[in-house]
């Protein structure tokens, strides 16, 4: 069977991977596993993630290095545009592949496979999240229009042609039959997480009370984050928060003047991106990860959190009751006192926190990727 995959709307993010790239690449771990061959369609940045994680591929087809000088927006048209090309002049190539993956719903993986599959091949597409109407999304307006719009020009093909489309949680798939899908394509399958990495993962020596980790980005409430630990220091103002990740630089200039502005220097700390190692490191070491996201498709950072031993508050985010059960402590959306308290009150009781801890971390084996992947490669095939 030859399997291609459209891995070509890969951000490098200055190192920080989405839920659904830590998902592609365990995919790929899982099917080497199994010597299942494939080949991929991507770009320089996503072709060393795979040489980073010892990916090994049948075929590589690259897009070239100098389109991701430009904005993201003109360089996924002419990522788009190079795989359209690609698949013209290599007509007896594309006729060997028995199935298209498109890990993303990003055009830029979605619009090649809608012009080029024929009857015989099959479609399998992830669709991670759905996103909020772009008048009401934290963040740039402009981009917010353009991501919801071109979101649902994708779902518009993939409704279409798509053979199989997985979702990582109900919620998802009950918005997608409203949008006009039929029920019987999609399948609910999930994320994982590697438990017995976490568990091998050694605590920092440089202790923080709480972490964020994750993009620094408006709709992950990093903004939310101040507000929360600028009460909680009110209480003590010896408390540390470290926050983990990259982001576009005018946002990190907006993070700085806030915590300049309620003078927070001594409090919080932006540690930029890590190491994934030393990322979880830091995490491990801590007594609470705060993740108060308006916007998860299904929180992979939070299964890691806990997989890590740490207690996880959050927004009371829908998809959390289906996922997470009542194992992360969850606080009514924008109620920013409410979070604050709840973070003092944990932080000052050990034998809580402890609880918490060790029922997220039993709770939390039952996401399992090899078991998640089995299940999926059954549709691989499926007529």
């Amino acid at each position: 069977m030859k399997i291609l995959f459209l891995f070509n709307s890969f951000v490098g993010n200055g190192g920080n991977l989405s839920g659904g790239d830590v998902r592609l690449i365990k995919f790929f771990e899982f099917l080497n596993s199994k010597n299942i061959k494939f080949d991929v369609i991507l770009n320089y940045d996503a072709y060393n993630l795979l040489l980073k994680n010892n990916i090994k591929t049948d075929r590589i087809i690259l897009s070239p290095k100098f389109f991701d000088i430009f904005p993201f927006f003109l360089s996924y048209i002419f990522r788009t545009i190079f795989v359209i090309f690609y698949f013209l002049f290599h007509i007896d190539y594309l006729k060997n592949i028995d199935l298209f993956y498109a890990p993303s719903d990003f055009f830029t993986d979605v619009v090649p496979i809608y012009l080029f599959k024929n009857r015989k091949q099959r479609w399998i597409q992830l669709i991670h999240h759905i996103y909020p109407d772009w008048r009401q999304r934290q963040g740039n307006k402009v981009l917010n229009f353009f991501g919801y719009y071109l979101q649902i020009f994708s779902f518009k093909l993939i409704k279409f042609k798509a053979s199989v489309i997985f979702t990582v949680n109900s919620l998802v798939k009950d918005e997608l039959v409203k949008f006009g899908f039929c029920s019987n394509n999609i399948v609910v399958s999930s994320n994982g997480v590697d438990v017995n990495y976490f568990l091998n993962i050694l605590p920092s020596k440089e202790v923080y009370d709480c972490v964020f980790l994750a993009r620094l980005k408006p709709s992950k409430g990093i903004f939310d984050l101040i507000e929360i630990w600028k009460n909680v220091v009110k209480v003590n103002n010896k408390l540390r928060l470290a926050i983990i990740g990259g982001g576009d630089d005018d946002i990190k200039k907006d993070l700085l003047e806030k915590i300049e502005k309620y003078g927070l220097k001594e409090n919080v700390f932006l540690l930029g991106y890590l190491d994934n190692n030393l990322a979880y490191s830091v995490l491990k070491s801590s007594t609470l990860f705060l993740f108060p996201s308006h916007e998860e498709g299904w929180g992979m950072i939070i299964a890691e959190a806990m997989a890590s031993g740490v207690p996880v508050v959050a927004w009371n985010l829908k998809v959390y009751d289906y996922i997470f059960e009542d194992f992360i402590i969850k606080i009514k959306e924008n109620n920013i006192d409410e979070f604050s308290s709840m973070v003092v009150n944990l932080l000052c009781n050990n034998d809580i926190t402890r609880r918490i801890s060790d029922n997220g971390l039993n709770f939390i084996k039952k996401y399992d990727w090899n078991n998640i992947f089995v299940n999926e490669l059954a549709y691989f095939t499926v007529a």
